[in-house]
């Protein structure tokens, strides 16, 4: 994810098949940010943490993804004079090739005081913020990406605490190899400093393969699942923890140290 000045135009690019507003495109959305992680190397990230799922790392499969969910709660960020930056999202693709399809929550500093959204992105498409919807700290967010057939992507978030919730349907080429949950150092001509966002907690998180099977984080064992500790280069860091799995779902938490 990476922030843009691009013009709201720059979103006929990409096929809105449904909204739930009613609202005109350039009430609802405005260019915002993009692009997908800088890895390292497996297991460490300038811009990710969190946990992504693949068919295998080394080699991951094509079409093996086709929706992803999961919860969050938005934190209480610790704010300096400083501007920083942090999302979080789930996703399909972006581990392991050069699309990404998501849709999350913003939380920033900026002069002092927080500021959040929610967003979506299509990468490499500019990202747009969903203006519909009010984000306040300790609001609890349920996001989704689904594959709907036809090059067709369903993104959908829900704030479960207000009850407003945002859904569309775009169309894109991708290879659908990954499912993600992530929170995020956004990028705009390099990584942007991360807001201290202490612990965030990540919950009913799942994917569902080709076959429609739901599948926790971890549920395909060893070598289908990466778990990404976030070095941004301007000093702060992100470290998820180990999972707790309840059936066919996954729970973690996420972490900022200086």
């Amino acid at each position: 994810m990476t922030y843009h000045n691009k013009a709201i135009a720059a979103v006929t690019s990409v096929l809105i098949v449904a909204m739930i507003m009613t609202t005109p495109l350039s009430a609802f959305a405005d260019s915002v940010h993009s692009a997908p992680r800088i890895k390292l190397k497996e297991g460490t990230s300038s811009n990710w943490s969190g946990y992504a799922s693949i068919s295998n790392i080394s080699s991951p499969a094509s079409n093996y993804v086709k929706t992803v969910q999961g919860s969050w709660t938005i934190p209480t960020l610790t704010c300096g004079p400083s501007t920083t930056y942090s999302s979080a999202w789930v996703g399909i693709d972006g581990y392991s090739d050069n699309s990404v399809e998501q849709i999350g929550t913003e939380q920033d500093c900026s002069n002092g005081a927080q500021q959040n959204y929610a967003w979506f992105e299509m990468y490499p498409h500019p990202s747009f913020k969903i203006t519909g919807m009010i984000v306040h700290a300790g609001d609890v967010f349920n996001a989704k990406v689904a594959y709907v057939g036809n090059s067709k992507f369903q993104l959908s978030i829900t704030d479960a605490t207000t009850g407003k919730s945002y859904s569309n349907t775009f169309k894109a080429k991708a290879q659908r190899s990954s499912a993600e949950w992530v929170v995020e150092a956004p990028y705009s001509g390099g990584v942007l400093p991360l807001a201290n966002f202490g612990t965030m907690n990540f919950t009913n998180a799942q994917f569902t393969d080709s076959a429609g099977n739901a599948i926790a984080i971890d549920g395909k064992g060893t070598g289908t699942y990466d778990q990404i500790t976030m070095h941004d280069p301007n000093g702060g860091n992100s470290t998820p923890s180990a999972l707790t799995d309840s059936g066919a779902t996954s729970s973690f938490s996420v972490t900022y140290s200086p």
